[in-house]
């Protein structure tokens, strides 16, 4: 019962049937044993995030992503807690050290873009979204944030261009019939922005 790798075993196994609380014990009590087991931190963080806990999920990836800093999902996950903790400023320093030891990790431009856009760089958002589009061309959530950004901006043209982009490359989910196309439809029916 005190094994370290059986508690982390059996934790996950509750993670994947959606026990949380009983995962986090096991997860805890594991960690407590083997703190410089990434994955197991990983884990822990993943953990706290189902139970909202997610300062505590913070700390956890960022104590996978300090013991293996070479993997940048840890560290993309520890900035999207601590974007949920709106703590934007260390969120954009955590993925600016992914992009630079492991700039292949999946959506860490976009989740910058995300981040600099509600910090309210909105010309530093659009360029974190091109960057994932350059590395990432099937990433159909920078060009949502793209569009976000252009309409924040007032050039609703371009916005209404990554919306449509992102409709095309995902027709029929939630995401495009509940937010994407509602978007549209308004952005086209706003009356014409005044001529200069």
């Amino acid at each position: 019962p005190e094994n370290a790798a059986a508690l982390a075993g059996m934790g996950r196994v509750r993670l994947g049937t959606k026990k949380y609380p009983e995962a986090l014990s096991l997860l805890e009590r594991a960690a407590a044993k083997l703190p410089d087991d990434a994955a197991l931190q990983a884990s822990l963080g993943e953990a706290y995030v189902k139970l909202d806990r997610h300062g505590d999920a913070a700390t956890a990836y960022a104590a996978a992503f300090k013991i293996d800093p070479a993997n940048g999902n840890y560290g993309l996950a520890q900035a999207k807690a601590l974007r949920h903790t709106k703590q934007l400023e260390k969120a954009e320093a955590v993925l600016r050290e992914v992009a630079k030891t492991d700039a292949q990790t999946e959506f860490v431009y976009t989740e910058l873009g995300d981040v600099l856009r509600e910090e309210g760089k909105l010309d530093d958002a659009l360029k974190g979204y091109m960057k994932a589009l350059i590395e990432h061309p099937g990433d159909k959530t920078a060009h949502a944030g793209a569009a976000e950004v252009y309409e924040l901006q007032g050039n609703r043209a371009k916005a209404i261009d990554e919306w449509s982009t992102y409709i095309r490359m995902d027709c029929c989910s939630e995401f495009s019939n509940k937010v994407a196309k509602p978007r549209i439809g308004a952005l086209q029916a706003a009356p014409a922005d005044p001529a200069p």
